[in-house]
């Protein structure tokens, strides 16, 4: 179903069905599954890295993990799971190779700490290691999604040097080198792929499926402002945090701490910017600014957990987290109504929701009292854990049987003979496809 995309998701699908002796529902999700594992792990050793400080890089990874958008993607086949994860390696790469010998904020020395006590050749080593795979991430980020998953990176380290006024760093990456690497890995499947597909193949891929979708999209359009709204809904819960993330950042205590963030910041600024420029919009799309949002709310966290008893904090900080308490309290009492009148045949399904979301909201509320944030934060980690286990239990099969296109396959396949084809009309959705093994249409 997806002839016009990269190959890197569907070669993960095969290696993943091996075991199975061929290609399941489970098989096809688990690429997806460890990119998000693998976004978390990356993310975290980030924040080490930045920070040199095992809270915000633990809180970022967890934030990440259960923020709504994210958790449910990890779950689906989706190209920008592991596009988001490529882009996330390639930023941890640079960073890590930029922080071997520069001094670029008051948490990093000037060698960072692995690299301390050894000698300027292995400093070196290290550090073209780590500018080596920046270029194969960047590179395999192009084989999920195609030049996005160089534009993305590249531009987010670009903007940070240029305000670092650090710019002869990209020599120290050797690009001639990481070049080659990246264009020996990205070309010899163009290449190929325009061998088998023919021009119009290659055309498809690198032209009407990128700059086509920039210039003029042929799909998905919508206005210049959809990820305003979008994003902060998909974001939940961390979301409710970024207004106060906004106040501190502009005020007399925050201001001077704009440095601290400076790449995550620059990595949201350009992946929203550029997706909002783009005319096809979709809200997996800007899924790569996920960890950084998820990087700079641990950073404010972390900000407030310091901070918690300083006047400045007493609103930005704590309001979030009462509303936070008052929404899992609400919606204890409001779930199982709801469902009650409107489907109430449905009603038990909701049960064990109730528990999680009273207890959760209570103990949050405690905790938000007496000024225990760190015990408020896993609290809300634990209820959407948990909430989101037992929805995946209890809601998804219920959803399935007026969502899912597996019951309605399952009976035609039943009646077709082999060699026939699957007809849709006026609609087109790829599950169609899969569940009933046709390759066309």
């Amino acid at each position: 179903p997806y002839p016009d995309k990269p190959p890197l998701l569907f070669w993960l699908i095969n290696v993943f069905s091996i075991p199975l002796g061929k290609i399941t529902a489970l098989s096809s999700r688990l690429p997806s599954a460890f990119a998000g594992i693998g976004c978390c792990l990356a993310l975290f050793y980030l924040g080490k890295s930045l920070y040199h400080n095992t809270r915000i890089a633990l809180l970022a990874a967890l934030f990440l993990a259960t923020s709504s958008k994210f958790m449910w993607m990890a779950h689906r086949v989706a190209f920008d799971v592991p596009l988001t994860f490529f882009v996330t390696m390639a930023i941890l790469c640079f960073y890590k190779g930029y922080a071997a010998r520069h001094n670029h904020s008051p948490n990093t020395p000037l060698i960072a700490p692995p690299l301390q006590g050894k000698d300027a050749g292995e400093v070196k080593k290290q550090e073209r290691r780590y500018y080596t795979l920046f270029y194969i991430f960047m590179a395999l980020g192009v084989l999920t999604k195609g030049p996005i998953g160089f534009i993305i990176p590249f531009c987010i380290v670009l903007t940070y040097l240029i305000l670092k006024k650090d710019i002869q760093v990209l020599k120290e990456t050797r690009p001639w080198v990481g070049g080659a690497i990246f264009a020996f890995i990205v070309f010899t499947w163009v290449y190929l792929a325009s061998i088998y597909g023919g021009k119009e193949y290659a055309y498809q891929i690198l032209f009407k499926q990128n700059v086509g979708r920039f210039a003029s999209s042929f799909a998905h359009k919508r206005p210049f402002y959809y990820y305003f709204i979008n994003f902060p809904v998909n974001f939940i819960p961390w979301s409710i945090f970024i207004p106060s993330i906004a106040l501190y950042l502009f005020s007399k205590e925050g201001r001077g701490k704009i440095q601290n963030i400076l790449l995550p910041v620059i990595w949201v600024a350009v992946v929203f910017v550029f997706f909002s420029i783009v005319s096809g919009k979709r809200d997996i799309y800007v899924l790569p600014l996920y960890p950084a949002a998820s990087l700079i709310t641990a950073w404010f966290l972390n900000e407030f957990v310091e901070q918690f008893r300083e006047k400045h904090f007493k609103k930005v900080g704590y309001y979030p987290c009462y509303i936070l308490c008052a929404v899992s309290l609400v919606l204890s009492i409001l779930l199982p109504t709801v469902v009650y009148k409107l489907y109430p045949q449905y009603t038990s399904s909701t049960i064990p929701f109730v528990p999680i979301l009273l207890i959760g909201g209570l103990m949050m509320s405690r905790f938000t009292r007496h000024g225990r944030i760190i015990p408020f934060l896993f609290t809300i980690i634990f209820v959407i854990f948990f909430a989101f286990n037992i929805g995946t239990l209890k809601a998804i099969p219920i959803l399935n049987q007026y969502k899912s296109a597996k019951e309605i396959c399952d009976k035609a396949d039943s009646v077709m003979k082999p060699g026939e084809k699957l007809a849709m009309y006026d609609f087109f959705r790829d599950p169609y496809l899969f569940y009933t093994r046709r390759n066309h249409i």
